[in-house]
Parts: C-alpha cells; structure tokens; sequence
C-alpha cells in the first residue's frame, strides 16, 4: 500500500487525476504485478511493480482522455447515441453523394417543364400530390400522381441511357 501511495503521489504531478482515483487504479497495478512477476526477490518485484502501478495509472489516464476528447467531438456533430456514429457518412461517401447529386440534376434538367416542376415540388420541397396539384394549376391529386410516374419513368430512361448508377 505505501509503493502504491508513493507512485499515486509522484504520478498526480504529472497526471490530472485525484489521487485517490490514482491510488485506486495503482492498487490495480499492484494486483497485475503480483500475478505477472515473481515475488521470491523483492528488489525486482519492487522494481517492476512499481512500473507496472505507474503503467495502470497512465493508462486509466489516456482512456480518460480519450473518452473525453471523443465525447467532445460527439458533442461538436451533435451526436447522442452509439446508433447515430454508423449514420454519419464518411467523407468519401458525402462527396460520392454530391457528385451523384449534380449528375441527377442534370438530368431532371432533361424533363419537360411540367414533370421537372413536379419532381422538384415533391422531392425538394415535400409538398404532397394534392399540394402539387393546386401549385401547377388545379390539377387534382389523382392525376398529379400520374404525372409523377410519368416523370420518373423519363428519369429512369434518361439515367440509363447515361449509363447513370444507382445509389448502392
């Protein structure tokens, strides 16, 4: 207990950590020494427990740390769950997005007026088939819907002629 005292207390100069938290971690140490190295001599169990209870001391320290500066970041991209990690897109993946996007773009720029302004009503600004409807001038929902699965049917035979990839 007084090796563990003594590196807690060396340790804490070095170590943002309250020493009891440091002696605690280091009696765990102690316990790792004790089964790892054999006791017969105390010198060198001396020796290389000490190491070991700084070792546990730091590395308790550096996880700390870490899960600091990992909540922080989690905090930075106002995320709160384990669930929500796997959704954030990696970079690669953001700029495939973005380059797929311009692509569509341009070919929703092929579709007549009427059909591009429906697919761009429902799809940007999420108005409903009745909503739709009203906008282009009375049309009723029914006929709105058809309207819009005629325009994606252009778009399909636009994009396959451009050899366009669906998203995986």
């Amino acid at each position: 207990m007084d090796l563990v005292r003594m590196v807690a207390k060396r340790a804490r100069k070095m170590l943002p950590m309250d020493l009891d938290d440091l002696i605690q971690q280091g009696m765990l140490g102690l316990i790792e020494a004790a089964d790892r190295y054999d006791a017969s001599d105390p010198k060198v169990f001396r020796v290389k427990a000490r190491k070991r209870i700084l070792g546990s001391m730091i590395q308790v320290n550096r996880r700390s740390h870490y899960r600091n500066q990992t909540n922080q970041a989690l905090e930075a991209m106002e995320i709160t769950s384990v669930e929500e990690i796997a959704q954030v897109p990696s970079h690669e993946a953001q700029v495939a997005a973005l380059e797929r996007n311009e692509r569509l773009f341009k070919v929703i720029e092929v579709l007549p007026d009427r059909q591009r302004t429906i697919v761009e009503l429902y799809y940007q600004q999420d108005l409903t088939n009745e909503q739709i409807g009203k906008h282009i001038g009375g049309v009723k929902a029914t006929r709105t819907g058809v309207l819009h699965r005629g325009a994606l049917v252009e778009l399909r035979r636009e994009c396959h002629r451009r050899n366009f990839e669906r998203a995986a």
